[in-house]
């Protein structure tokens, strides 16, 4: 069978522009399930040949708010993996506009996080002075989740301070107009970026002397005694060596604390 044979190709409209794709790479994304009357157990076999029973000749048609020119670089990245046609200096907001598109589109993972990795820097203090600067939107969420580097840098500190970082970000992300949710998703990742691995240097036994020590670098003192509370609360940890067998669980718990107090603080 030859895959790229012109009878293997099946045409569609995007915003009234007509486009083609061989039918193999379609099979990749779940544009046809998406226009098939929502039909998400369709395959393109199945689409087509419903088309086909109707005399249905012409394109499937999609309408999305997206430019001609964002089209064109989608289907270049889903065709050829072309994604250094993603200008990581480039607006913001076009990048919005792609993810958005090719989450609609059904793009498989794996190539959605390369797109992703194409639009940061890793800088997530770069990338919230971007998103600051815009109408908040659901797929800053989403970029920020499918980006797995982030580093706590503002290039108005010489030194890397975790504390001083964590000032000037926390004092960026808050006083914008994003949701809480979004805030405090932020900042507990960074903060879990930050914590080093105290439960393995340390040998201590006492449990709580561990988790004041975590929380001394984010300036914490105020409500350590809380987060200790807390944290026996939730997992019942009273030894070192409860903390090692959690220490993921003990991580992450005390990152979403140490953020509920950096917020309610408002460093």
């Amino acid at each position: 069978m030859n895959d790229f044979a012109v009878e293997n190709m099946t045409l569609f409209k995007i915003n009234c522009i007509e486009y083609a794709l061989h039918n193999h790479i379609i099979k990749t994304i779940s544009i046809f399930d998406v226009l098939d009357d929502c039909n998400i157990n369709s395959s393109l076999e199945h689409v087509l040949h419903n088309r086909a029973l109707k005399n249905d000749s012409e394109p499937l048609e999609i309408n999305w708010n997206i430019s001609s020119e964002n089209v064109v670089t989608v289907l270049h990245i889903i065709n050829g993996k072309c994604y250094d046609l993603i200008d990581p200096n480039g607006e913001l907001s076009n990048h919005l506009e792609i993810i958005a598109f090719m989450k609609y589109l059904g793009v498989s993972q794996d190539i959605m996080v390369r797109v992703v990795s194409k639009i940061v820097n890793g800088s997530v203090y770069d990338f919230i002075g971007k998103c600051s600067n815009i109408v908040y939107d659901d797929n800053m969420m989403f970029i920020f989740d499918n980006f797995h580097r982030w580093n706590l840098t503002d290039r108005q500190i010489s030194t890397y301070d975790t504390l001083g970082n964590l000032k000037h970000f926390i004092q960026r992300l808050t006083v914008t107009h994003f949701p809480a949710k979004f805030q405090k998703r932020i900042i507990k990742k960074m903060v879990r970026i930050n914590i080093t691995s105290y439960v393995y240097d340390y040998v201590h036994s006492n449990t709580s002397e561990i988790i004041k020590d975590i929380c001394e670098p984010f300036d914490c003192a105020i409500d350590t005694n809380l987060i200790v509370s807390k944290m026996r609360k939730h997992i019942g940890l009273e030894k070192v060596v409860d903390l090692k067998r959690y220490v993921e669980q003990v991580y992450d718990d005390l990152s979403e604390h140490i953020a509920e107090s950096l917020i309610s603080r408002n460093i």
